[in-house]
């Protein structure tokens, strides 16, 4: 994100922010090395150059909404308020780039999307036979566990806007909601006994996350308890933490360290990390 404006005064770029984490837009004046913050934005991903006095900006509609939308800021620091300029949906701009009049934008979409196919396997599991997808709409779900009797299959999805837990029976043609709630909840799995569904929750959150927990519910119905919870050790050693699911079948902790460390050392710290929660639990 590196670019000079087209008058060549001013060199822009994109840095981390403080301990919010937003993404703050800079610009350094050539001429005598003075340092303007454009602007800080949680929602800010990418910028292009229009004119000597006009940006572009590529903005999420939220940290936990990947959709791009495009906005105007004015270079003036009396007023650098962006306007939006356009209302897309369900696609992120990677990379964009303006002609040198600033009349024409050619820009980078990414569509992140992923279907859950339910098939019968057969001749001893070496095919897969009537492959088909469990819903009709595209939208962002991964499968979890499958219930005991192995006739629902446990998965998360996006279609309430934020991922939750469903159960779709395999002769069904709609899911049902199992833990719907303003968190984002996700990989379910059942229980070594069956009689549960476990899965991750984290709030929802304009910068950060710095809690992760793991939740249950029973099988048959219930209301969800907490199992286990990562903030209070995070607290401890002093970490922020970033939760991030991997697939459908685990989560990650991101979580910043000094960059004296090497990579054994870090390995190392992250083992035992995981090991102080699984004895807490």
């Amino acid at each position: 994100n590196l670019a000079w404006s087209p008058d060549g005064r001013w060199l822009t770029y994109i840095r981390k922010g403080d301990e919010s984490g937003a993404p703050v837009l800079e610009g350094r004046l050539l001429e005598d090395g003075h340092t303007v913050t454009i602007l800080t934005d949680p929602d800010l991903r990418g910028y292009c150059w229009l004119s000597d006095k006009k940006m572009t900006l590529n903005r999420w509609e939220a940290p936990d909404k990947p959709f791009s939308n495009l906005w105007q800021v004015d270079i003036d620091p009396e007023n650098m308020r962006p306007r939006r300029l356009t209302n897309w949906a369900g696609f992120a701009v990677l990379t964009m780039n303006a002609t040198q009049d600033g009349k024409l934008i050619a820009l980078t979409r990414k569509t992140d999307q992923s279907n859950i196919l339910m098939g019968e396997l057969t001749d001893n599991g070496n095919s897969l036979s009537h492959p088909r997808r469990i819903g009709s709409q595209d939208r962002v779900e991964w499968p979890g566990g499958w219930s005991p009797d192995s006739k629902a299959l446990f998965f998360q999805s996006d279609r309430t806007g934020n991922m939750n837990i469903f159960r779709q029976h395999v002769d069904a043609t709609d899911a049902e909601a199992v833990v719907t709630d303003q968190n984002d909840n996700r990989a379910p799995a059942l229980s070594p006994d069956r009689a549960w569904v476990l899965y991750f929750a984290w709030p929802r959150s304009a910068t950060h996350v710095n809690t992760a927990r793991l939740m249950r519910r029973p099988v048959g119905g219930g209301l969800p308890e907490l199992v286990l919870e990562a903030k209070g050790l995070l607290d401890e050693l002093g970490l922020r933490g970033w939760p991030k699911s991997s697939g459908s079948r685990g989560m990650h902790i991101n979580a910043r360290v000094e960059p004296r460390w090497t990579f054994t050392e870090v390995r190392r710290a992250a083992l035992a990390f995981s090991r102080e929660i699984e004895r807490r639990a």
